[in-house]
This record gives structure tokens, C-alpha cells and sequence, in this order.
């Protein structure tokens, strides 16, 4: 799968190049979740990946399902190399790319947005995330909150095996 996307990756590349606008295009590769295990009766694999040191998968609340690389490429827009373990939200997109593209008058004001304008932060302006928290849910039902260094859980179950597990 990584050298597909590498292939892949590299034909962008290669075509924003070509056209002109390499550096005018924001890239981003994210995942909206982390790894799934599928276990159940008549299934016959298991793991669809490998959450790294971070404990379970998805479904569930842990670190394993829910912390997931992103990669963001703008030729000199965003620091090349830079990482962060500051808490991002896929949901943050929203309003940090209307920023960027000049239309951040443009997002709702009548209703409550889950979304956070993180242009300085992407853009290497500010060290520090505007998010300080994050909910995490599962089929309507919330699993756990994340605010800073802290999580609590709100949804763990013990399996028969003795594994602690997210429920959901």
C-alpha cells in the first residue's frame, strides 16, 4: 500500500509541477481513524494495520484509534519536516482552509461548528494548537474526551479474554 501511494504521491507531484501551481497547492494525506481489527465469528483476518505504541484500534476511544498521522505539503508555505503532537481535528479543515482561501467570512455563524481555524498553527506561526480538546464518538455514542494531556473514558468494557476494550 506504500509504494502505491508513494507512486501515486509522486504523479501529483509531478503534475502540479507541470501546471504551474506546485507552489500555490496544499497537499494533505489524514485518516479519519486508526487501525481496524475485524474479529468475529466466520472472519478469517484480523488486523487492517498496526496503531504503532498507541494502545487498541478503531472502534474505540484509545489513543490507538483515534491519534492518526497527517501529512500536509505546501512548498514554501509549510516548514518542511516540522511535527507536531498537538492536538488537530479533522474537523479543523473546515474553517483553517477557508481561512487560507480568503473565505472565512463565508462559514455559518447560526449554528454551532466542531471546527477550529488552525492556519497559524499549519502555517508555522504559533507552536501551539487553538484545539485543547477533542470529543471522540462511535456510532452516536461518546466514547472519550481528550482535553490537553488528559483523556477520560466513558465507554470501557473487559472482554472474555480479559482485554480491555472501548465499548461501541
Amino acid at each position: 500500500m506504500l509504494t502505491e501511494i508513494d507512486f501515486n504521491s509522486g504523479q501529483i507531484f509531478d503534475a502540479l509541477k507541470e501546471a504551474g501551481v506546485d507552489d500555490r497547492t496544499l497537499i494533505v494525506w489524514c485518516s479519519d481513524n486508526g487501525p481496524e481489527t475485524l474479529q468475529g465469528p466466520n472472519i478469517m483476518y484480523g488486523a487492517q494495520g498496526d496503531s504503532g505504541p498507541f494502545r487498541s484500534e478503531f472502534p474505540s476511544g484509545w489513543e490507538g484509534a483515534i491519534r492518526t498521522a497527517a501529512l500536509m505539503r505546501w512548498p514554501g508555505r509549510i516548514q518542511a519536516g516540522r511535527s507536531s503532537n498537538e492536538i488537530f481535528s479533522i474537523l479543523d479543515f473546515y474553517r483553517t482552509f477557508a481561512h487560507i482561501v480568503g473565505a472565512a467570512d463565508r462559514v455559518p455563524t447560526d449554528r454551532p461548528i466542531d471546527s477550529i481555524d488552525q492556519a497559524d498553527f499549519i502555517l508555522g506561526n504559533q507552536q501551539k494548537s487553538n484545539r485543547e480538546s477533542v470529543m471522540y464518538f462511535h456510532s452516536g455514542e461518546l466514547l472519550a474526551i481528550k482535553w490537553r494531556n488528559f483523556k477520560a473514558h466513558l465507554k470501557v468494557r473487559v472482554t472474555a479474554d480479559g482485554a480491555v476494550r472501548q465499548a461501541g
